[in-house]
C-alpha cells in the first residue's frame, strides 16, 4: 500500500482515538511492536505502509501525541528506556474509517 490514508472518516471525524482504544481493546490487529531505533516515524511508515504521510497512524496506535517525539535523543529518554510503536493492521485502520 502506498497512498496516503486520511485521518478522518466520511463524516469528518478523527479516528485517531479510535485507533488508539482499537489497540488497546483488541479490536486492531498489530502487524509488529517494535522498539523505537531512533527513526522518525515517517520512516517506520514508509517501511510498514510505503507512505511517509501515513505517520500519524503508528503514532495513534502508539498513544504519541507528536509524531517528532520519538528517537534516541535526551529530550526522549525515560532513564534508559525506549520508546515502544505499535503497527497496526492497515486493513483495520481502513474498516474504522468507513464506519
Amino acid at each position: 500500500m502506498s497512498e496516503y490514508i486520511s485521518r478522518y472518516n466520511k463524516r469528518g471525524k478523527s479516528i485517531v482515538s479510535d485507533i488508539y482504544f482499537g489497540v488497546e481493546n483488541g479490536t486492531i490487529g498489530i502487524i509488529d511492536t517494535i522498539t523505537s531505533d531512533g527513526r522518525r516515524l515517517d520512516h517506520y511508515a514508509h517501511e510498514y505502509y510505503g507512505n511517509g504521510l501515513n505517520w500519524w497512524i503508528i503514532a495513534a496506535a502508539s498513544g504519541i501525541r507528536w509524531g517528532m517525539g520519538i528517537g534516541d535523543g535526551d529530550g526522549n529518554k525515560i532513564e534508559d528506556e525506549k520508546s515502544v510503536l505499535f503497527i497496526p493492521n492497515i486493513s483495520d485502520v481502513i474498516a474504522i474509517k468507513e464506519r
